[in-house]
């Protein structure tokens, strides 16, 4: 139905107002003017499509990477304040004294566990004043750690607190090699580095 209104339109435009402009165009400006376009298309397919400059295959059909090496996490954990890593995450032992004196906003305090549960501690002035546990060991951790956004507390040996974050292996593969073009790879249990 809407071809039967358009197509009438299309041929007096046609008619009237395009083949008289085209009679007066030369026929080289024309055929010029033709393949200008047809490339301009076939570009803009093709940068479409691929976007980018192809890449040598491998055997599997993605693109080849070549292994840079492994990774230092210590030194990747250390230059972040952690004291060393564990497993896949940064660690650092919390001060208790400076966990007290973040929470309770002083300085000097000191904390003494009342039984052998990490959740007992006290902040105690150096007077012996007691001050009352630490509430936001979670907020202490943020404050130390700001650049870890993952930085959570926890307990490891039974009593001894720390803050931990876990570590993106490619982040890691970044920092280590300077490159944002790196991925982080496991082979046979080791992390390792390709470009």
């Amino acid at each position: 139905m809407f071809e039967r209104f358009i197509s009438p339109f299309l041929d007096a435009v046609m008619g009237k107002l395009i083949a008289p402009l085209l009679e007066r165009i030369p026929k080289w400006a024309l055929v010029t003017l033709a393949a200008t376009v047809i490339a301009a298309a076939v570009f803009a397919i093709g940068f479409a499509v691929g976007g980018h400059r192809a890449e040598p295959a491998s055997a599997s059909g993605s693109p080849a990477s070549t292994s840079i090496g492994g990774l230092d996490l210590q030194q990747y954990c250390v230059s972040y304040g952690y004291d060393h890593v564990e497993g896949q995450s940064c660690q650092a032992a919390v001060d208790l004294g400076k966990a007290c004196d973040w929470q309770y906003k002083q300085s000097g305090l000191h904390l003494t566990f009342s039984m052998n549960d990490p959740y007992s501690g006290m902040c105690f002035t150096p007077d012996q004043t007691a001050k009352g546990g630490i509430r936001d060991m979670f907020g202490y951790c943020r404050v130390t750690f700001p650049t870890s956004n993952e930085v959570r507390p926890a307990v490891v040996d039974r009593m001894t607190w720390v803050c931990q974050a876990p570590i993106d292996m490619q982040i890691a593969c970044i920092w280590q090699y300077q490159s944002p073009k790196m991925e982080a790879r496991k082979e046979g249990g080791t992390w390792i580095c390709v470009k």
